[in-house]
Parts: C-alpha cells; structure tokens; sequence
C-alpha cells in the first residue's frame, strides 16, 4: 500500500531560478487530496539532493541547508505542502537529509 509520496525539490518541482514548474501547484493540491489504502490521508515528503555539504559533513552544514531549502520553499510558497516542517530528517515533511545522514555514517566507517 502507498503511504507516502516523494518529490524533489530541484528541476522537479521547481525551476533553476527557483520557481515552481507550471501545474506544480494544482498537482500537489490535487495529490494533497488523496487517500491511502486504508482511507487515511497520503502523505508528501520532500526527498531532495540538488545542494549538498561539503565534506566532512556536519550537524550545523545539514543545518544551514535545511534553512536553505525551507527559504526556497517560502520563496515559490511550496512549503505548505509539506508542513509540519521542524527539522530535517523523515519524522517531518522533508526527508531529504536522510541521503546526508548515510554519508555521515559512511564518514565513520
């Protein structure tokens, strides 16, 4: 059963000058609309890697790109389509620095 849908943020959702593709927001309105197998509400996540840190990577980069990607998401006025937004990570809304966390991880090894 789907229970989430995923989308990217660059050249996806919105355009190299930051602006959303057209129809991008009828879609995610439509889609914010659907429901699950079960007749719960199918979530959205953003999952997204067009701006990554620099090695080694850090608490306070992943930090300061998350900042960035919730400014680029206020400027097209996409974010409402992923609240609630808090943190990075899959617990709410945006997911993608879950990509950022395995290269911390690989950082160790």
């Amino acid at each position: 059963m789907i229970r989430v849908v995923m989308f990217d943020l660059g050249m996806t959702l919105v355009d190299g000058e930051r602006h959303p593709f057209p129809h991008v927001t009828d879609a995610l309105t439509a889609i914010a609309d659907f429901k699950t197998g079960d007749g719960k509400p199918l979530r959205s996540c953003l999952v997204s890697d067009f701006t990554m840190p620099t090695k080694p990577v850090t608490d306070a980069k992943v930090t300061a790109l998350f900042e960035e990607y919730l400014a680029i998401l206020d400027q097209t006025g996409l974010r409402r389509f992923f609240e609630p937004v808090k943190e990075p990570g899959c617990r709410r809304g945006l997911c993608w620095n879950s990509a950022l966390r395995d290269l911390q991880q690989l950082e160790a090894i």
